[in-house]
């Protein structure tokens, strides 16, 4: 149960975590001790979630990027003939 993990609510919203996230890194922390309960570890447990919370933002930006290079990609009409920049 929750009340058994080495990280508390007070820890993750210390990373930045706000509301709902909190609740979320939580479960999914139990989920992976559950797993492996080796990982029970405080500095574990919290490097686990500094680590997700990267995994996140870098998929975020790799997003943004591609959204932004495939919008610029697109053809672009000029006197009625597509023109690529």
């Amino acid at each position: 149960c929750l009340a058994d993990l080495a990280v508390k609510g007070k820890d993750v919203l210390d990373l930045g975590y706000k509301g709902k996230e909190i609740g979320d890194s939580l479960e999914y922390l139990l989920e992976q001790v559950l797993k492996n309960p080796q990982l029970n570890e405080k500095e574990t447990l919290l490097k686990l979630l500094i680590h997700l919370k990267l995994l996140i933002l870098i998929t975020l930006f790799l997003f943004i990027i591609f959204y932004k290079y495939k919008k610029s990609a697109r053809p672009k009409k000029h006197n009625g003939r597509a023109h690529f920049l």
